[in-house]
């Protein structure tokens, strides 16, 4: 459910994204199930639904270079910047 790309409900999601009502039941069903077998289950049917109507196609992934001098300290190492925590020193 954190795969926003994976969004087919048309006017709602991002501009020109399709619309797709099997895929977004499916994904309804998934927030709602309560078993671990349940949710198998239907991440597998999201999965095949996504892969007949391909509601998206990823063009790559983009991985900035880092750099930090070595008078700092406490640099979380994260995917995402963290600028709290580091000291001058």
């Amino acid at each position: 459910m954190v795969n926003l790309p994976l969004k087919a409900n048309g006017a709602n999601a991002w501009f020109g994204w399709p619309n797709d009502d099997k895929l977004e039941n499916l994904r309804a069903q998934w927030i709602k199930a309560t078993t671990l077998d349940e949710r198998k289950k239907l991440a597998t049917a999201i999965q095949e639904r996504a892969f007949e109507v391909v509601p998206y196609l990823p063009t790559g992934q983009w991985k900035p270079n880092t750099a930090y001098r070595k008078n700092l300290k406490g640099v979380i190492q994260a995917p995402a910047y963290l600028m709290w925590n580091v000291e001058k020193v």
